[in-house]
């Protein structure tokens, strides 16, 4: 989970490490709306509210049949009071 505030700029990236390796992803916001889609940057947008946000990461179901692997997620968050 992350904190963040309405007018913050977030970007989600999934980077398997795994090699062959596929992934998924979404991010929740405080009011359980989501949004996300396969590996890669899966969310890329301002936030729409301040509070707790949900990233859940998954193996995309259309991708590889590994049982374990590794990826990182990296994330980056530009305050909106830096966007202005």
């Amino acid at each position: 989970m992350i904190k963040a505030n309405k007018g913050d700029h977030v970007v989600a990236n999934v980077i398997p490490v795994t090699r062959g390796l596929t992934m998924a992803g979404t991010v929740t916001s405080p009011s359980g709306q989501g949004d996300g889609g396969p590996g890669g940057i899966i969310f890329n947008a301002d936030l729409t509210e301040n509070g707790d946000y949900r990233i859940e990461v998954e193996q995309h179901t259309m991708g590889s049949n590994y049982s374990a692997g590794s990826f990182i997620l990296e994330v980056v968050i530009t305050p909106a009071w830096l966007k202005n």
